[in-house]
This record gives structure tokens, C-alpha cells and sequence, in this order.
């Protein structure tokens, strides 16, 4: 069985969606997101029927490293006023 965030009927799943030309999209992360759900589904061992928890997991550790990202860029907040 293929995950949902796998191959659907022999044009990728990911592929299909992404064929719009949305520009509120952003389809960088959507596969950081897509590869990370893989990448743990495939450490688990594949287990079968648990891809939307892989999905979800994916998706709350990729938005915390865009998150840390941005902040690492920002640079440290300014300190109290003396």
C-alpha cells in the first residue's frame, strides 16, 4: 500500500495538485513537508493507514524550523532599554 503522500494512479499525487498556478501556494514547503512524512513513515516502517498522523507530524516539525529560520535571521530581539 502507498502512502497518501505517495503516488496516485501513476501521476503523482503531489504533481496533480501542484498543476494550478496558485501563487498563494508555496510548493517549496508543501514538499519539505511531503518529504519529511516519507522520511518518518519510512523510519516507522511503513505502517499502513497512519498517513495523516505522519502528515501532520511532518507538518508541525517543518513549520517549527521555518519558524526558527526566520528567527535566526531576524537576530536575537533587543534587550530592555537601560
Amino acid at each position: 500500500m502507498r502512502a497518501v503522500f505517495a503516488m496516485r494512479d501513476g501521476l503523482g499525487w503531489y504533481e496533480a495538485q501542484t498543476m494550478t498556478n496558485d501563487p498563494w501556494r508555496d510548493l517549496a514547503f508543501e514538499q519539505e513537508v511531503r518529504e519529511t512524512a516519507y522520511f518518518f513513515w519510512e523510519q516507522d516502517g511503513r505502517p499502513e493507514g497512519q498517513e495523516k498522523e505522519y502528515w501532520f507530524r511532518a507538518l508541525d516539525r517543518c513549520l517549527r524550523k521555518r519558524e526558527a529560520d526566520r528567527a535566526l535571521q531576524d537576530g536575537p530581539p533587543p534587550g530592555p532599554e537601560r
